[in-house]
């Protein structure tokens, strides 16, 4: 009788467990260049040697399920307005090249997502096919300083207009946004994970992100990986136990032990 009813606990701890277990973790390893790498293509990718840069490429990845692209932007543009830049990645991580480097100097613009040189801002841009959560940024690379600004979309409408669009507006049109102080390389360093979107900005710190008074143009980072959530579907095929009704029962089972416990000790 003692087995039956410690099988029945260790029944409801497990159904417990899996009702509240209602996410699956994916990480995005941007460092690997080798043949088997995340990256199944790439549009118009950079290289070092040429002449020219082809800004507006694309990365593509496919991992468990979910598709992801990532493009590089910076508000290079008249009056500071946001034009798309070139995303590269080293063995440290992803980068971003702006339309303000320099390929025969290789100058203008350092290698690594970053917010020197006049005020202008790298970010990189995600965009998953599901709805996901990040829990962690993991920096491959940092330099001086390490502040990061993140933001989340339900819509990429600022996508039709960059000519006239400022990191400003995008900020004012996020669903949600936040910044990361000093953020250390190799360190696993945020947690996002109340927020959902398929679309996603990170990139060096900018006030109009948070209103803080950060410092703005000593920040450069190489993001390693990204290590997203998205929620696993129910299972139409079974019933839904509510978390006080399966308290309730443990409670229950745990009570009737301890009293049989008793019992077998008088």
């Amino acid at each position: 009788m003692k087995l039956i009813n410690k099988a029945i606990l260790v029944g409801l701890l497990l159904g417990s467990s899996a009702q509240f277990a209602n996410a699956t973790g994916t990480t995005w390893d941007f460092t690997d260049k080798s043949s088997n790498t995340d990256f199944t293509s790439t549009d118009g990718n950079y290289s070092f040697h040429d002449n020219t840069i082809d800004r507006g490429n694309v990365f593509k990845l496919s991992k468990d399920g979910v598709n992801l692209e990532i493009r590089a932007f910076a508000n290079t543009g008249s009056g500071g307005t946001i034009e798309e830049a070139n995303v590269s990645h080293a063995d440290l991580g992803l980068l971003n090249y702006n339309a303000n480097y320099n390929p025969e100097t290789n100058s203008g613009d350092s290698h690594a997502i970053d917010n020197k040189g006049g005020q202008v801002f790298d970010m990189l841009y995600f965009e998953f096919s599901e709805m996901v959560s990040i829990t962690n940024i993991n920096l491959g690379w940092k330099g001086d300083d390490s502040d990061i600004a993140v933001a989340a979309f339900n819509d990429i409408s600022w996508f039709s207009s960059l000519d006239d669009t400022t990191w400003g507006d995008v900020a004012h049109n996020a669903a949600w946004k936040g910044t990361f102080f000093n953020l250390t390389n190799y360190d696993l360093t945020s947690n996002i994970n109340n927020v959902e979107a398929k679309y996603w900005l990170i990139g060096a710190y900018n006030q109009v992100f948070d209103g803080a008074s950060w410092t703005e143009d000593n920040d450069s980072v190489k993001i390693a990986s990204l290590t997203t959530h998205k929620a696993v579907p129910e299972d139409p095929n079974t019933t839904p136990v509510d978390a006080p009704s399966t308290i309730a029962m443990m409670s229950l089972a745990l009570g009737g032990l301890l009293v049989r416990r008793r019992k077998a000790m008088k």
